[in-house]
């Protein structure tokens, strides 16, 4: 089974306790997907980052795993695009 169209959305004031935050989140959605038996595709995960005009966005790095998430500018229905 593959968990489709799965969406995960953090919010923070601060980029540091973000990342920290998504982070943590996503080894729980990834340890979740395992428990209940379902994939994730990593190579068609990716995340995004809205409203953070003054931050360099290129210094937020996402894993999961050993796995660097790639980050996108937008989310279209069912792919990221650049």
């Amino acid at each position: 089974m593959i968990a489709d169209d799965t969406n995960l959305f953090v919010i923070s004031n601060d980029v540091v306790d973000l990342q920290i935050d998504a982070s943590e989140k996503l080894t729980l959605l990834s340890n979740w997907f395992v428990a209940n038996m379902l994939n994730l595709s990593i190579d068609e995960t990716c995340y995004s980052i809205f409203g953070a005009i003054d931050v360099d966005k290129t210094n937020i790095k996402l894993k999961i795993g050993d796995i660097t998430l790639k980050q996108e500018e937008c989310y279209q229905v069912f792919r990221c695009y650049n």
